[in-house]
């Protein structure tokens, strides 16, 4: 029978000195909150903020934004008191983005309706008060 083998402490050392060592666990975190983070990447489209418009009374406010993903898309996002939300999203449409279709906001004289125009085309009508959007013209395609 071989005499039993001497343990010392240099035999437990799996890190060299002054390692960070964390655990199984919160590397499982990490890992997975990077992978959140890159999954939550590829699915939000890159946004360019076309125009910021405050409402005339200044209560409101609303941000025409143009997403590039597969095709281009027109959103409105509008800021009341709460937080901001997107009220409209247009069809998607096969368009450069250095050409400039005329996309513009403006706001009603009270500041509780605003308008998307396109190419000097009232298209679409978000009203605070009533907090509904509306197609102002249901032919366009937009």
């Amino acid at each position: 029978m071989p005499p039993p083998q001497q343990i010392n402490d240099a035999d437990y050392r799996i890190a060299p000195p002054g390692a960070l060592i964390i655990s199984r666990r919160l590397s499982w975190i990490i890992g997975l909150f990077i992978l959140i983070l890159v999954v939550w990447r590829i699915q939000s489209p890159p946004v360019i903020t076309i125009q910021r418009l405050d409402s005339p009374d200044g209560e409101n406010s609303a941000f025409l934004q143009r997403t590039k993903y597969l095709k281009d898309h027109f959103r409105v996002r509008i800021k009341t008191t709460g937080p901001s939300f997107v009220a409209y999203i247009s069809p998607p449409f096969d368009r450069d983005y250095r050409t400039d279709l005329g996309e513009r906001l403006s706001w009603s004289e009270d500041g509780k309706i605003v308008r998307l125009q396109i190419q000097d085309r009232a298209v679409w009508e978000y009203d605070t008060s009533a907090e509904q959007g509306r197609d102002v013209d249901l032919t366009d395609g937009w």
